[in-house]
């Protein structure tokens, strides 16, 4: 049974890190000691399944992983600087087994009187939540996704995530599962339901999984995105040494920037010198779906956007295939040189700079839209379409997943990367 300091109520401390039953659990002492460095305050609950790889001694443990920080790492908490609940903790509080407060001496079970009409008694989960200001699952298992997105509570965790203030706190979810759990359709809607927990006066941020080998001996993503990426999130909701907190836009922006120039390095071998960060979809790609939409009656001189165009090699194929006109909308500077470079003769192609997350002018009236972007954009992208008639969607990566009025009409893969189409039409 684990030992551990009840929280006082009147010490607020920054940030709840949730650690739940991935393999990625191995990492928490690492990311716990990235906070630590930075000033973050913080408190740690594990689950049942976390302890696993947390507490015992074993080939999977986070201390065989990185045996140095892992004793780093139990120096703080054996110091009382970061202080660690587990599974069954919000029950031990009950009992009083294994329960000090501030170090001197036992809590006591009940501040009330024994009896029917006045008992009061610790409740951790209650406390926690009150007394910490950002939620932080890192990492969030497939199982545990579920649990919290249904309002499943069986432990302190899950008690304590149920019941924490999301019209007022904000929380950062990292995802890690294998591959194929990941891109189950059940997954985004999981996501999207606990997502949609949380209001406009917080947010809930959903920092992707990584592509790398996984521990299952395959690659592909669904890897816990890396620690550098995860506490720049949590820097942009909580900032250190008085920074400014970002808007909900800028992040957006940032986020998908480094995200994409992040898949570009995991898979830049595979692809073509001429591939950019933004938009790394092969040659192949292009024409195998080029190929397919000549097949489809399209409008003469059809209008395209590609929203996060990359060096623009979507629209430059496009426009040699139907001519017409070709919009691309991307954020980053770098790309949008490259992308200008690319189509500078071809007279039905014009490259903006802008959010694809805003409006975007002529959207309305496009007859084909491509766009290669990440599960949670698409989620947000894909409402504006809802009822509309008369366009072709294309998405390269994620598929619409499930709800809405979308019916995947054809799909294809090349190089590990799929592409749905939607017809509207």
């Amino acid at each position: 049974m684990s030992s551990f300091v009840y929280p006082s109520s009147k010490t607020p401390i920054d940030i709840l890190l949730g650690c739940t039953g991935s393999i990625a659990s191995v990492k928490l002492p690492c990311l716990s000691l990235h906070l630590h460095s930075l000033g973050y305050t913080h408190s740690i609950v594990l689950t049942k399944s976390a302890s696993f790889f947390i507490d015992e001694e074993h080939e999977g443990s986070a201390r065989v992983y990185d045996e140095e920080r892992y004793l780093k790492w139990r120096e703080l908490v054996d110091e009382g600087k970061v202080q660690v609940y587990r599974g069954d903790d919000e029950w031990n509080c009950l009992r009083g087994e294994g329960v000090r407060c501030g170090g001197k001496g036992s809590v006591s079970v009940c501040e009330g009187e024994k009896t029917k009409k006045n008992f009061t008694c610790p409740v951790l989960h209650i406390t926690l939540r009150s007394t910490h200001r950002l939620l932080l699952l890192a990492p969030l298992s497939a199982n545990s996704l579920s649990k919290y997105a249904l309002g499943l509570c069986d432990d302190t965790l899950s008690s304590l995530v149920r019941a924490w203030e999301v019209t007022k706190k904000s929380a950062v979810i990292c995802p890690a599962m294998n591959t194929d759990m990941w891109e189950h359709p059940v997954t985004g809607k999981r996501l999207i339901e606990l997502k949609g927990f949380w209001s406009k006066g917080s947010e809930c941020v959903i920092v992707q999984p990584a592509v790398k080998m996984l521990a299952c001996g395959t690659e592909g993503r669904g890897a816990m995105a890396e620690i550098d990426d995860v506490v720049k999130v949590v820097n942009g909701l909580l900032p250190r040494g008085g920074g400014k907190r970002e808007t909900r836009g800028e992040r957006i922006k940032r986020m998908v920037v480094e995200a994409a120039r992040k898949k570009f390095e995991e898979r830049k071998e595979e692809i073509s010198d001429l591939a950019a960060p933004i938009s790394p979809s092969s040659n192949e790609i292009i024409t195998t779906v080029v190929s397919h939409l000549k097949t489809m009656n399209l409008p003469a001189n059809p209008k395209m956007f590609d929203l996060g165009c990359g060096d623009g090699r979507w629209l430059k194929k496009f426009y040699e295939g139907f001519g017409g006109s070709c919009v691309g909308v991307e954020v980053d500077e770098e790309r949008i040189e490259k992308a200008k470079m690319l189509c500078k003769d071809l007279k039905g192609v014009e490259v903006r700079k802008g959010n694809v997350f805003d409006k975007i002018e002529g959207l309305a009236e496009a007859d084909v839209v491509v766009m290669y972007l990440f599960r949670e954009a698409i989620e947000a992208i894909k409402k504006r379409f809802e009822g509309r008639n008369g366009v072709v969607l294309i998405s390269v990566g994620f598929g619409f997943g499930v709800g809405g009025s979308y019916k995947c009409d054809w799909e294809t893969e090349r190089g590990g990367i799929k592409v749905y189409l939607y017809d509207l039409r």
